[in-house]
């Protein structure tokens, strides 16, 4: 299931994006940690849907299998190129052990600089024992792609309740 988070998107402006509920701690837990580094981002994605998924045009490292942990609402990209602060792609090191922490538990790919922005729950993603990922993996995209859409028709037809549901977390503000 999919949680609704509030949070600082590129260009600096807030909007709702979704996440698994589970993460939704953890990634309080991050922003957290790189705060009390002095560090501040806003995030480029976090679930996409598989429509979204297969038209992201990219140069860096792109599921084009439909098993993207971004269809499962476990990983998300931060803006590292213009919004990382103080030292834009430069704290990268520091935002990656940053998401690191246990409390925390993010990673970003073996190879980071195929796709510097993305940081992934690898703990939630199943797998079968020969590493693909297995059923329960693929159960979950479908699980929270229709959270998505149930979600998303929630916020229109019942915003009061959806609203009861968003958390905001503040990566950005200074001050």
């Amino acid at each position: 299931m999919l949680s609704p988070v509030l949070v600082f998107v590129t260009g600096g402006t807030q909007d709702i994006r979704y996440i698994d509920s589970r993460l939704v701690q953890r990634l309080q837990n991050f922003v957290a940690n790189a705060r009390a580094q002095g560090m501040t981002f806003t995030f480029n994605n976090l679930l996409r849907t598989q429509a979204q998924q297969a038209g992201i045009q990219t140069s860096n490292t792109k599921n084009t299998i439909g098993t993207s942990p971004h269809t499962a609402g476990l990983a998300f990209d931060v803006d590292v190129h213009t919004s990382l602060k103080p030292n834009g792609i430069n704290s990268l090191p520091s935002l990656t052990a940053a998401a690191r922490q246990p409390n925390c538990n993010f990673s970003p790919l073996s190879n980071q600089m195929d796709d510097p922005p993305h940081f992934q729950a690898n703990d939630l993603i199943t797998r079968d024992s020969s590493g693909q990922v297995d059923a329960q993996y693929m159960a979950l995209i479908a699980e929270n792609q229709r959270s998505f859409l149930d979600l998303e028709r929630m916020r229109t037809s019942n915003p009061g309740q959806f609203a009861s549901l968003v958390t905001a977390i503040d990566s950005y503000t200074t001050g």
